[in-house]
């Protein structure tokens, strides 16, 4: 099993400082709070549609991971346990070698770079396990994770319907390690 990635401040605009972290079964109520806060747009873009009891379902799904298959990382206010977003990785099973991402940040820190960052530790995170490649899928209208991911290295892969598949591919980590 993997160790568990260390736990780092990163600023944001306005010189927000917070924490990256794993997750710990015991942050499922804050991500309950976290996603709880988010739009209809932000589910629709996380799920792809409505989903009945939201907040509930994915902070379980987010707090209780396999460590040899899966990542969460959360972003903390320092000083506090607000949570102001979370990414995710999981390794797939057909091909170990590859990650699905996924990523939401609470509606009042979108637009600051949250997600950025995020993302940017989430690929050091699948570089750091010696992943080859990390995909999503995004709604086509999401034009600012597409742009974002673009700008992250990853690739437009595919096209079904309303969904855009990524993939970026790893190369080793230029991040140094703390």
């Amino acid at each position: 099993m993997p160790d568990s990635p260390k736990a780092h401040e990163i600023v944001i605009a306005g010189d927000e400082r917070l924490v990256v972290r794993p997750v710990r079964p015991e942050d499922e109520a804050a991500l309950v709070e976290m996603l709880a806060r988010a739009s209809a747009g932000d589910i629709r873009f996380r799920c792809f549609a409505a989903v009945k009891d939201f907040p509930h379902l994915l902070a379980s799904r987010l707090a209780n991971i396999d460590p040899r298959r899966e990542t969460t990382l959360i972003a903390v206010a320092e000083g506090s346990a607000a949570l102001m977003g979370v990414v995710h990785i999981v390794c797939e099973r057909v091909q170990p070698d590859t990650a699905e991402f996924d990523i939401m940040v609470r509606p009042d820190h979108q637009g600051h770079g949250l997600g950025y960052r995020l993302m940017q530790e989430i690929l050091n995170e699948a570089r750091r396990r010696g992943l080859s490649a990390v995909e999503g899928y995004v709604l086509h209208d999401n034009k600012t994770m597409l742009q974002m991911a673009q700008e992250l290295g990853f690739k437009r892969i595919a096209t079904e319907g309303e969904v855009v598949r990524l993939r970026a591919d790893l190369g080793p980590s230029s991040a140094s390690e703390a």
